[in-house]
């Protein structure tokens, strides 16, 4: 090629001072260029060096392992952390004053207690009849009941006995703490005495004599049980069992063994006002058929 020389030639040379050729120009992107040609060998290669290597090692594995498990267990701290920021901020009860259903345990129901039925003080739960005993009311071990009556009756005059409580004394132990005089010898427990007196007194009106002198036998103690049923076994009642023993029984005379008589009839007839009564055993289809037996039950006044 021709050499340029002259005016040209001395133009060219000052373009070129001015204005260097274009590949020393921008210095910058050549730089960015080559920082992404390195990035992208640098990833070719780790992707060939994964191809060549294979699978990773059982110590890379459980590093993997371990790291993963670091993170599931700072994850569960950090959400059992806000568990505990967001229950204490929590109302006790909910809204609707319910608990939550899983903090009671299955199965489980509150119990359901009903309270017994009271028994009433005085009331004789035994049978006015018995097979083998008649006059049978408890066992020998049995205490007298309570009685809540005179029957409106005044009590004797010349007593001032009361009636045992309920569980104070056994039967054929009553003392002169619990008995008032009937007739001569003869002793019953105050509210018996003293409906006894005001029976006696109706039956002195209507016929005009004493009832005080038909009485056989009243109350019986323990021993003059044993006694009895040693002697007449078929007849007596069990010692201990017997309604003489708690004062409440009376065996009549004066005509009073047979239910066709008219102490009886007047008996059958005005008795049970004064709550004086020929039990159910003791009456003419009865078990052991004894019109001369009377007993004192205060549910018949009133």
């Amino acid at each position: 090629m021709p050499v340029r020389s002259g005016r040209h030639a001395r133009t060219r040379h000052r373009r070129t001072a001015r204005h260097p050729v274009s590949r020393h120009r921008r210095p910058g992107n050549l730089r960015w260029a080559l920082s992404i040609l390195v990035l992208t060998g640098a990833a070719v290669a780790s992707l060939q060096s994964a191809e060549v290597s294979g699978p990773p090692t059982a110590g890379e594995q459980h590093g993997r392992e371990a790291s993963q498990d670091l993170q599931a267990l700072s994850e569960l701290r950090d959400e059992a952390a806000g568990d505990t920021s967001r229950n204490s901020q929590r109302s006790p009860d909910p809204p609707d004053g319910r608990r939550a259903a899983d903090s009671e345990e299955p199965g489980q129901a509150e119990a359901t207690v009903t309270p017994p039925t009271p028994t009433p003080s005085g009331e004789d739960d035994g049978s006015d009849e018995e097979a083998d005993n008649p006059e049978d009311a408890a066992g020998p071990a049995a205490t007298g009941a309570e009685s809540d009556l005179s029957g409106g009756f005044p009590p004797p005059s010349d007593c001032d006995a009361t009636v045992p409580a309920e569980g104070d004394v056994a039967n054929g132990r009553l003392t002169s703490e619990h008995l008032c005089d009937v007739g001569e010898g003869h002793e019953l427990r105050p509210d018996a005495a003293a409906a006894f007196a005001a029976l006696a007194e109706a039956y002195a009106d209507a016929t005009g004599e004493s009832l005080l002198a038909c009485v056989g036998n009243a109350y019986r103690s323990y021993d003059q049980q044993v006694d009895l049923y040693a002697e007449k076994p078929n007849l007596a009642a069990r010692p201990g069992t017997s309604q003489h023993g708690w004062g409440l029984a009376v065996d009549f005379e004066c005509g009073a063994n047979s239910y066709s008589s008219a102490f009886y009839d007047w008996l059958a007839t005005a008795g049970g006002e004064y709550g004086w009564h020929n039990p159910s055993w003791a009456q003419p289809e009865g078990s052991r058929p004894e019109p001369w037996h009377w007993e004192f039950d205060p549910s018949l006044i009133g």
